[in-house]
């Protein structure tokens, strides 16, 4: 009976022994997984930021730009108006 119980220690020693290897090799790869993916994710938003931010530049630009030139074509047609007003008053 005694051969029998330290049979079943021994077997029930493995089982637990592969499990807890196998426990700790999911457990890395789940870590591996998870940090690749963190590093994706950096780059992701890194990226994103990046293209963000040059948009937000362009739009800047952009719309500075667009102010200047309406404001050069009203600066232009006041130029024009008042060069017509002043050659009907000089008739």
């Amino acid at each position: 009976m005694g051969l029998l119980v330290e049979q079943y220690k021994e077997e029930g020693g493995k089982i637990l022994g592969k499990l807890e290897q196998r426990h700790e090799n999911e457990r890395v790869a789940v870590v591996d997984a998870l940090d690749q993916k963190r590093a994706e994710m950096v780059s992701i938003y890194s990226d994103a930021r990046e293209l963000v931010m040059d948009t937000v530049k362009d739009l800047k630009e952009n719309s500075a730009a667009q102010f200047e030139r309406g404001w050069r074509k009203r600066q232009d047609a006041i130029r024009d108006e008042i060069s017509e007003s002043r050659k009907v008053s000089e008739l």
